[in-house]
């Protein structure tokens, strides 16, 4: 069983497979800053923007 909140997941049978907990244990780490993160600098105004890395999950949604 994964639970999520207060939701409680498991496939077809009961067991959940490794591949369905790398996903959504990917899913819920997504965009987080143990992830990493891309700094830009622009060059003549000097506006900093990060851009965090996402999951690169198939079920990502990737926002």
């Amino acid at each position: 069983m994964i639970t999520i909140g207060t939701d409680t997941v498991s496939s077809t049978g009961g067991e959940i497979r490794a591949v369905e907990k790398r996903e959504v244990e990917k899913m819920m780490s997504c965009k987080g800053p143990d992830r990493g993160y891309f700094v830009y600098q622009c060059p003549k105004c000097g506006v900093v923007i990060e851009k965090s890395l996402g999951c690169n999950s198939r079920l990502c949604s990737g926002w």
